[in-house]
Parts: structure tokens; C-alpha cells; sequence
């Protein structure tokens, strides 16, 4: 019965300390950087609704006038940018599929290099969100004239 216990007992104390292991600054430095590029996306995608609305108010002003190109050169404007959100999207989650723990059995290598393609990915979604906003701006001032 002795025995047991301290076979019961050892169990424990190594689950607790398997179970007590901190990530890496590795780890956490991707994850940190996850975060920075999902918050991003996760600011310009509720936009995408409001792009949907300037389009259709914009495609019904359209005509064969000066002022009627304008307007469908903000549709177009708003398209691209529609385009873009879309392309970097499906270019990000092909990069980083979901996954529980992305970083399961990588080496730190890899996970460097993945922070990396990371910092590259911020660049590109800040980029998306400048393109969103500007084009959302521009289309409500066409409309507002």
C-alpha cells in the first residue's frame, strides 16, 4: 500500500511540474505578434458591411456623366480594397491555418522564422486597412457631394 502511495504521489509531482512549463520568449513573441495582425484584421472586418452599403449607394448614382465617373471610380476604389481584404486573407490563413497550438512541434528556428513572415503579414494587413479606410472615406465624400 506504501508502495502505491509514493507511486500515486510521484505521478502527481510529475504531472505538476510537466504541466507548470512556461512558454518560450520565442513562444511569446509570436503570439504577441499573432495578436497584432489579428487585431488589425479584427478592426477592418466589421467594415466590410459598411463598404457593401457606399457600394450599392454609389452604383445607383452611376451614369455617363463627369460626376457619374466619379462615383464609379469610388466603387472601383472600394472593390480593390475589397479584393485586397479578401486575397490577404486567404494568403494569411494558407501561411497560419488554425490550429489549437500553431506551434506544436516546431523547433525554435522555425518559430522564429514564423514570427518573421509574422512581422512581414502586419505590414500587409496594415496595408489592407489603409486601403479599406481610404477608400470608405473617399466614397462618402463622393457621396456627400
Amino acid at each position: 500500500m506504501k508502495t502505491l502511495k509514493t507511486i500515486v504521489l510521484s505521478l502527481i509531482l510529475v504531472l505538476v511540474v510537466s504541466c507548470d512549463k512556461k512558454p518560450s520568449k520565442e513562444t511569446l513573441e509570436f503570439n504577441s505578434t499573432f495578436k497584432e495582425v489579428m487585431a488589425v484584421h479584427d478592426e477592418v472586418m466589421p467594415k466590410m458591411n459598411e463598404m457593401g452599403k457606399l457600394s450599392a449607394e454609389l452604383k445607383a448614382k452611376i451614369d455617363t456623366t463627369a460626376v457619374g465617373k466619379t462615383y464609379q471610380k469610388a466603387l472601383d476604389s472600394l472593390g480593390n480594397a475589397h479584393k485586397y481584404m479578401m486575397k490577404w486573407m486567404e494568403d494569411f490563413s494558407n501561411k497560419f491555418p488554425y490550429s489549437d497550438d500553431r506551434l506544436k512541434g516546431k523547433s525554435t528556428e522555425e518559430i522564429l522564422s514564423a514570427i518573421e513572415e509574422l512581422k512581414k503579414e502586419k505590414t500587409k494587413v496594415d496595408a489592407v486597412r489603409n486601403a479599406l479606410n481610404g477608400s470608405i472615406n473617399n466614397a462618402k465624400t463622393v457621396l456627400a457631394n
